[in-house]
C-alpha cells in the first residue's frame, strides 16, 4: 500500500482533490444509475413539484425541484441526471471544505478535511437522493467559508459572498437559519469578528442577505408559515428526541476523528519537532469550526425540546459537512505527507468499495431481503400500464394523475414519458394549486393508491366516487417466488365533454 498513490496527489493537494471529486461524481453516479430500477423518494416527489415550475411548496423552498426539471429539459432523462446533480453538490461541498481549510491548517490539512468526508454515512449511502438537505451541503459550507475569510480579510467581497450564500442557503431549505443564527452568534462573541462590526463589509452583507430573500420572506408570510408548521409536524411523526439525535449525529461524525486520532504521529523527543498540542480549543480556527458544527446541532435540538417535538436523522446532514476538518484541526494541523498518503489511501478504498456494495445492496434485495426498498419498484412499467389504461379508458393519455399524501404512486406515473404529468396531491387543491375544478373537470384525472384491502384514502375515494374500480398486478424486477406483486388500484376519471 506504500505506493499505492502517484505521490502527485501528495504532493499536489489540488491534484488529490480533483481525483477524490472526480471518483465520488463518477462512482456514486453510476453505483445509482446501473442499479436503481426506481428513483428514490425524494427526487420522484421533487421533480414533479419542478415540471410546475412553482417557487415554493407546502413542504419547503422549490430550488431543488426547478434544478432537477432543468437537468430533465437538457437531457431529456429523469433518473441518472439527479444522480449525478446531487454528486456535483457533494463534490462542491468538497471544494468548498478545502478551501476554507487551506490557509489555516495548510493544503494538507484541508485535503485530509475532505478526504474524512467520504467516511461519513451522509457523503455516501444517501447522497443518490438528490433533496434539500444534499442541495444544503454545498451551501452551508459556503456560508461558513464567506463567514471566516470576510473576517481573517475584511475584504468587502467576501462579506458580500456570505450576505448572498445566507440567503441561498434559505432557498434550498429554511432549517438553514439555525447556522445563521450560530453565525451571528459567533460574530458578537469573537474579538476579531466583532471588530469587523465598525466597518461597512458586515452591514453590505445584511442588506444583500435581506434584498434576497424578500420574496422567500413574502411567501412565508402568504402561506402563514405553513412550511415551518409542516416541519414541526414531521418532527411529532418522525423526529427523534434529543438524546437519540445528538447520539446518532455524534456517531454518524465519528469516523473523522477516529481515523485522524489513529493516523495522528507523535514525534519521538529530541527529533528536532514539536508534538502538537491536543484539544479542541488549541487554535482560533479549531474554536470556529467547532461552534459551526456542535452549534446548529444543540441549537436544532433545543429548538425542538422547546416545541415539544423532535428532530429527523437526516436534519443533520449539512450540519456535519465541517467534521472533516475538525477532525484535522484538533488532531494533526501540522500534517504530514506520510500521513495525507494514509488518509489517500483509507478514502480511496472506501470510496471504491461503498459505492459497489451500495449498488449490489439495492440490484439484488428483492431477491434477498423481505422488504422491499422503493429502488427496486418497477417504474416504468407502472407507469406504462397505468397511462395505457387510462388512455384505453378516456381516449385520450393523462395529463392529471392523482394520489395518496407523499406521492410515491402518482409521482411514478407522472415521472415517465417525454411529457411530465400534473399531480393531484391528495385529491386537495391547497396541496396542488395548479389543479383548478376547471382544469379537472376539462382535463379529468387517473385516481391511484396502493391496494391494500381497504380501497383509497378518503379524499381519493370521494373523488373517485362511484367511479368503476380496478386494480393491477405489477412484478417486482428480480423477485423470487415468494415475493408477492406490487397491487395497485386506480380509477378513472374521464373528461367532461
Amino acid at each position: 500500500m506504500a505506493n499505492f498513490f502517484p505521490s502527485g496527489l501528495v504532493n499536489d493537494p489540488k491534484r488529490g482533490l480533483f481525483a477524490l471529486c472526480l471518483g465520488q461524481v463518477v462512482l456514486w453516479t453510476a453505483s445509482a444509475t446501473l442499479s436503481y430500477d426506481c428513483p428514490p423518494y425524494d427526487i420522484v416527489e421533487n421533480q414533479l413539484w419542478g415540471a410546475e415550475w412553482v417557487f415554493a411548496t407546502y413542504k419547503h423552498p422549490n430550488v431543488p425541484g426547478l434544478l432537477l426539471e432543468i437537468s430533465r429539459r437538457l437531457t431529456g432523462a429523469i433518473g441518472w441526471p439527479a444522480y449525478l446533480l446531487s454528486q456535483l453538490a457533494v463534490a462542491t461541498t468538497f471544494v468548498f471544505v478545502f478551501v476554507l481549510g487551506r490557509e489555516p491548517l495548510g493544503e494538507r490539512g484541508a485535503l485530509a478535511g475532505a478526504l474524512l468526508l467520504p467516511f461519513n454515512y451522509y457523503f455516501g449511502w444517501h447522497t443518490p437522493e438528490f433533496n434539500h438537505d444534499i442541495l444544503l451541503m454545498p451551501i452551508w459550507a459556503g456560508v461558513v467559508l464567506s463567514l471566516w475569510r470576510a473576517v481573517e480579510t475584511g475584504k468587502t467581497i467576501w462579506w458580500i459572498a456570505l450576505g448572498a450564500a445566507a440567503a441561498l442557503s434559505l432557498y434550498a431549505k429554511l432549517a438553514a437559519a439555525v447556522l445563521l443564527v450560530v453565525a451571528a452568534i459567533w460574530i458578537l462573541s469573537d474579538r476579531k469578528a466583532r471588530g469587523e462590526l465598525k466597518t461597512f463589509g458586515p452591514w453590505i452583507a445584511l442588506a444583500v442577505f435581506l434584498t434576497t430573500i424578500t420574496p422567500l420572506a413574502a411567501w412565508l408570510l402568504r402561506s402563514e408559515f405553513g412550511a415551518i408548521g409542516y416541519a414541526v409536524n414531521r418532527g411529532h411523526e418522525h423526529g427523534k428526541g434529543p438524546i437519540a439525535f445528538l447520539a446518532l449525529q455524534s456517531a454518524i461524525a465519528a469516523p473523522a476523528f477516529f481515523i485522524m486520532r489513529m493516523l495522528q504521529r507523535r514525534p519521538p523527543a529530541g527529533d528536532g519537532e514539536t508534538a502538537v498540542p491536543v484539544g479542541i480549543f488549541h487554535t482560533r480556527f479549531a474554536r470556529f469550526l467547532f461552534a459551526m458544527t456542535v452549534g446548529p446541532l444543540v441549537l436544532s435540538t433545543g429548538l425542538a425540546v422547546a416545541n415539544h417535538t423532535g428532530n429527523r436523522l437526516m436534519w443533520g446532514v449539512p450540519m456535519l459537512s465541517l467534521t472533516g476538518l475538525l477532525a484535522v484541526a484538533i488532531f494533526s494541523p501540522r500534517l504530514e505527507a506520510v500521513t495525507l498518503k494514509r488518509v489517500l489511501q483509507a478514502a480511496a478504498a472506501i470510496l471504491i468499495v461503498l459505492p459497489a456494495v451500495h449498488a449490489a445492496t439495492i440490484y439484488f434485495s428483492p431477491m434477498l431481503s423481505k422488504s422491499l426498498h422503493r429502488e427496486n419498484w418497477p417504474h416504468a412499467q407502472i407507469a406504462k400500464l397505468l397511462r395505457k389504461a387510462y388512455t384505453d379508458d378516456a381516449g385520450r393519455p393523462p395529463t392529471i394523475v392523482a394520489g395518496e399524501i407523499g406521492n410515491w404512486l402518482s409521482g411514478l406515473v407522472a415521472n415517465s414519458g417525454s411529457e411530465m404529468i400534473s399531480v393531484y396531491t391528495n385529491a386537495d387543491p391547497k396541496l396542488s394549486p395548479w389543479i383548478t375544478p376547471q382544469r379537472l373537470a376539462r382535463e379529468g384525472a387517473l385516481v391511484v393508491w396502493e391496494e391494500k384491502g381497504s380501497g383509497p384514502p378518503d379524499r381519493l375515494a370521494a373523488l373517485a366516487g362511484t367511479l368503476e374500480r380496478h386494480t393491477m398486478s405489477v412484478p417486482v424486477p428480480r423477485a423470487g417466488r415468494a415475493r408477492p406483486a406490487i397491487v395497485i388500484g386506480y380509477a378513472v376519471l374521464r373528461p367532461q365533454p
